[in-house]
């Protein structure tokens, strides 16, 4: 079993995605804080998420995304808009119950109703 685990995304504009996931996380807490190394920083979420600085863009397909469970779908989603998200098409059946967006840099996330999943011991 893993006791810790840290999520790293790499961002060409890591202020900007940063900021961003505050506002996305902000119920969590904190702002963002920066790591002992000048390119890493993180957002306060849980599981603590790294965002580390590179030099190009993204340019593929997101293999691993986010989802963002929350009562109200389509209010996160239009929330999440005036932030600097756009929806996205990954091939969703038009009645979809979740919205596929991609926030300000392109990495792909998924609003999805329903409580956060939890993981039962043993």
């Amino acid at each position: 079993m893993l006791d810790n685990f840290h999520p790293l995304m790499q961002q060409a504009n890591v202020d900007k995605t940063a900021a961003y996931y505050n506002d996305v996380f902000v119920p969590l807490g904190d702002v963002v804080s920066a790591m002992s190394q000048e390119n890493v920083t993180k957002f306060n979420a849980y599981p603590p998420v790294i965002l580390q600085r590179v030099p190009e863009p993204k340019t593929a397909k997101t293999r691993v995304h986010f989802d963002i469970r929350v009562d109200d779908v389509e209010a996160k989603a239009s929330e999440l808009e005036r932030l600097g998200a756009t929806r996205i098409d990954v091939g969703q059946p038009a009645d979809a119950s979740f919205i596929p967006m991609a926030d300000p840099e392109g990495n792909e996330f998924c609003i999805c109703p329903g409580v956060p999943l939890s993981w039962g011991a043993g």
